[in-house]
């Protein structure tokens, strides 16, 4: 057997196991979707978000999203005129929902001064209440997209001097490969829930949940600032963006979504990793863990604590394996 033929027998073994593993929407209703089939956007979920002037740096603008015909969104950065102009598009007064889930499948652009975002915004932001009554809730941004980040938050109070935010970032993650990642938010009376690709990545009330209807936006910009780098710095231009599918679904049910999202005691970042893995658990005493092949073949033992959580998986070969931990069990991927 050659090299290649291995190397492909690899990739097809870890796509395989990857879909294994349970999805978040196993247990959902789909009840709303655009696969971006066709040649048109349709004009019954989506409109162009309006033309206004984007953090200092760039227009949204409607010749700049399009479909491919092909079953893909293209959202684009260009320039003309010595101004750039963004793709952005929103669901506003065609499709709004409160809590559930909210997921899209897409290619993560790598920019210099701007970032892609999904994300869902509230028809009023008020200062009071925190944000019970609306919160702008970034379920993905690239931004520093060029230094292999990706950033989810949430913004409420306003965007004025009394305006409130919270976010997680992360780096490494392998997002900016050019295959299609999913991104996710569970939002639930309770708390917000994010993900990528499948895997839990941060769980917060910031700022109270909101607890009225929101609409979708795609969006792409560039700022004049230089907090998520310098737009003179991108050598390639125009950017494209490409989106295969945006999805929402309802909760359970109203009664017992709380039973179905309990919350996990662990998680573990960067995951994907080559290096060190952080175990973010609560656990007072020393809990025993092992790292496990799909086989069921234990490769690592040790012993975890919230204050001892760090795991070196240097040593193992690239591929998924499963940490056991406290009655907890946790997909990685060793890069």
């Amino acid at each position: 057997m050659t090299i290649s033929q291995s190397i492909k027998l690899v990739a097809l073994f870890l796509s395989i196991s990857l879909s294994t593993f349970a999805q978040v929407t196993d247990t959902l209703d789909l009840v709303w979707s655009d696969e971006f089939d066709g040649n048109e956007l349709d004009n019954s979920k989506w409109a162009a978000c309006p033309e206004w002037h984007r953090q200092g740096g760039s227009y949204w603008e409607a010749d700049n999203a399009w479909l491919n015909g092909q079953g893909q969104l293209k959202l684009r950065v260009s320039e003309r005129n010595d101004s750039v102009f963004c793709g952005a598009i929103r669901t506003h007064k065609r499709y709004n929902q409160k809590y559930g889930y909210f997921e899209v499948k897409c290619r993560v652009p790598q920019i210099h001064g701007g970032w892609a975002a999904f994300w869902l915004m509230p028809y009023g932001n008020k200062v009071g209440n925190l944000g019970n009554d609306g919160t702008e809730m970034d379920v993905f941004e690239s931004i520093n997209g060029w230094n292999g980040k990706v950033n989810q938050a949430l913004h409420w109070d306003g965007y004025g001097s009394e305006h409130q935010k919270a976010s997680k970032s992360m780096t490494n993650w392998g997002l900016y490969d050019g295959k299609y990642h999913v991104f996710g938010m569970m939002w639930t009376p309770s708390e917000y829930i994010f993900y990528i690709d499948n895997i839990e990545t941060w769980r917060t009330s910031a700022g109270g949940v909101s607890d009225v209807e929101q609409y979708m936006k795609l969006t792409m910009e560039v700022s004049n600032a230089t907090w998520p780098g310098d737009w003179n710095n991108q050598t390639t231009k125009p950017i494209t963006w490409t989106v295969d599918y945006v999805r929402t679904y309802q909760l359970p049910t109203a009664t017992n979504s709380e039973n179905v999202l309990v919350k996990s005691s662990v998680s573990a970042y960067p995951n994907p990793s080559n290096g060190l893995i952080t175990i973010e658990n609560s656990f007072e005493s020393l809990t025993v863990y092992t790292i496990n092949t799909l086989q069921g073949k234990q490769m690592l033992k040790g012993y975890l604590s919230a204050a001892n959580n760090q795991l070196d998986v240097s040593a193992l070969l690239s591929g998924v394996y499963i940490i056991n931990v406290g009655n907890e069990r946790i997909k990685i991927v060793k890069r």
